[in-house]
């Protein structure tokens, strides 16, 4: 494909889930798809796409975006309004797309979220 100026865009259309599990077993299904991509394809992949309800909670996405319609801070930062639990998971959430958008850029890979 590269050598005919034709670049893609992957993705392997995994569900959402609401356990760590099924996130972590989505991750590396993310990560197996890079790697085959990057090894089948050099420099024709130029995105995956990921949809974010298949690395974190809906609820979570759901909650920030209540907080964010509700409290309508002038920075747009939900978290000052967020208690433990769902920063915690927050944090889990940014650990995944962190180490997945590094893991994609670590072989050439864009990530489009």
């Amino acid at each position: 494909y590269y050598d005919n100026n034709i670049r893609l865009i992957i993705d392997n259309s995994v569900e959402e889930g609401h356990t760590r599990d099924v996130y972590e077993r989505n991750l590396e299904l993310k990560k197996q798809l890079i790697d085959v991509s990057s090894g089948k394809l050099p420099k024709s992949v130029l995105y995956m796409a990921i949809k974010m309800t298949a690395l974190s909670s809906p609820t979570l996405l759901e909650e920030m975006t209540t907080i964010l319609n509700t409290e309508n801070p002038s920075d747009r930062d939900p978290t000052p309004f967020m208690n433990e639990e769902q920063l915690n998971e927050l944090d889990y959430t940014l650990s995944n797309l962190t180490e997945i958008c590094q893991y994609s850029k670590d072989r050439g890979i864009g990530v489009w979220l």
